[in-house]
């Protein structure tokens, strides 16, 4: 009886699942939680290579679709904006 239980709860949860991403799909709520996700992780992204580049590391970040016209930042750029290179 406990085994029947259950499986009724994981399929509720399950339905439950089910109609909350078709309403995130069907209302449009979907597309900017995922464009700010993608933003969110370009920043980081960037940040990740302006710091390596400041402290005369080579960079192993793919910036690829996170610049605009997929230039890179410039030691300088990156100095401007996250400041010299902090160690330790």
């Amino acid at each position: 009886m406990k085994a029947i239980g259950w499986s009724l709860v994981f399929v509720l949860i399950l339905i439950g699942l089910t109609m909350t991403a078709t309403v995130l799909v069907l209302s449009g709520l979907w597309k900017p939680t995922l464009e700010s996700t993608s933003k969110a992780a370009c920043q980081l992204k960037i940040q990740k290579y302006c710091l390596m580049l400041v402290c005369d590391k080579q960079p192993d970040v793919d910036l690829t679709g996170c610049t605009e016209s997929g230039a890179v930042p410039t030691k300088e750029e990156c100095e401007k904006n996250y400041g010299p290179c902090k160690t330790g």
